[in-house]
C-alpha cells in the first residue's frame, strides 16, 4: 500500500478527490462538479479525472461531456479502501509517504552538522 500511495500521489488534493469518488461509487462526476466540491480548479479536477480514469481507478460515463465514477478493478480497489482506512486513522503517515520521507542520505548529511560531545 506504502508504494501504491507513493507512486500514485504528489498530493493530498489528488488522494480526497479519489477518496470523494469513492465514496459514492455511484454517482457521475464531472470536473466542475469535483472542482467545486474540493474548492479546487476545474482545469485540476479535469487533469486529475482524465489522469485516475487512464490508470483504471475510474470509469468514464459520457465521452461527450467528460463524467466519471469510481470503478477500480478489485485488486485496485482493495489498495484504495486500504488507503482510505489508513488516511482515516494515520493522516499524518499517509501524508508523509506522499510527500516522500527523508532518505538516509540526507539524514547522514543533517546529521553531519550535529555537535556531538567528545568523550
Amino acid at each position: 500500500m506504502r508504494e501504491f500511495i507513493a507512486e500514485r500521489f504528489t498530493s493530498t488534493s489528488e488522494l480526497e478527490l479519489l477518496l470523494l469518488l469513492r465514496d459514492d461509487p455511484l454517482a457521475s462526476w464531472s470536473a466542475e462538479t469535483a472542482a467545486r466540491q474540493l474548492r479546487m480548479p476545474v482545469p485540476w479536477a479535469a487533469g486529475q479525472l482524465a489522469a485516475m480514469h487512464a490508470t483504471g481507478l475510474l470509469a468514464e460515463e459520457a465521452e461527450d461531456d467528460r463524467r466519471y465514477r469510481y470503478d477500480p478493478t478489485a485488486q485496485l480497489g482493495r489498495l484504495v479502501d486500504g488507503v482510505a482506512m489508513a488516511y482515516r486513522e494515520r493522516k499524518t503517515r499517509v501524508v508523509s509517504v506522499i510527500f516522500g520521507e527523508p532518505t538516509s542520505d540526507a539524514q547522514s548529511f543533517a546529521d553531519a552538522f550535529r555537535v556531538r560531545r567528545r568523550d
